[in-house]
């Protein structure tokens, strides 16, 4: 059973995955926040109660991981040149002939026309964000603070007296 503190850390962690700003927010002192928060993180029944949130949002919301997923790699793997037919000058291609994740690609289109001409905009959505996302999600990104996570307590032991023996010279 959690305590009320550890549970408002986990409503607070659900709103923007912030261990730290979450700790603060439920009650933690600001100055001890970053390592409270991370201990937090990797503690069975905080781990517990953060899924059980995210579920009942899944559920709420009728948002599925998976679709969310999916609509993060159309903007990811679409290419501009993909949505603009070339003939003329640029243009988009009619919406009848874009796919679905070629249209999900697009922020924005906008058309000015002043005493100079037409000037017509294409904006997309950042594909550069939705790989990061993505790549967050699928657990791409590798910390050196993940690689020592890993490491068995003798092999981290070792490496800590080799360093220290290091700064010793």
């Amino acid at each position: 059973m959690l305590s009320k503190k550890k549970d408002r850390f986990c409503l607070e962690h659900i709103k923007d995955q912030n261990a730290t700003a979450a700790a603060t927010r439920a009650g933690y002192s600001k100055k001890t926040a970053r390592v409270q928060g991370s201990r937090l993180l990797k503690e069975p029944e905080v781990q517990e109660r953060l899924g059980e949130l995210q579920k009942q949002i899944m559920l709420e919301s009728g948002v599925q991981v998976k679709a969310v997923v999916e609509e993060l790699a159309k903007v990811a793997f679409t290419n501009l040149s993909e949505v603009l037919a070339s003939s003329a000058g640029l243009q988009v291609k009619p919406f009848e002939e874009l796919t679905a994740s070629q249209l999900a690609s697009i922020a924005e289109i906008s058309e000015t026309v002043n005493k100079y001409g037409t000037t017509r905009k294409v904006k997309m959505h950042s594909k550069l964000q939705a790989l990061d996302m993505l790549m967050r999600h699928l657990g791409g990104y590798v910390t050196a603070s993940d690689l020592i996570d890993r490491l068995p307590p003798e092999r981290l032991d070792q490496l800590i007296d080799e360093l220290l023996k290091k700064l010793n010279r």
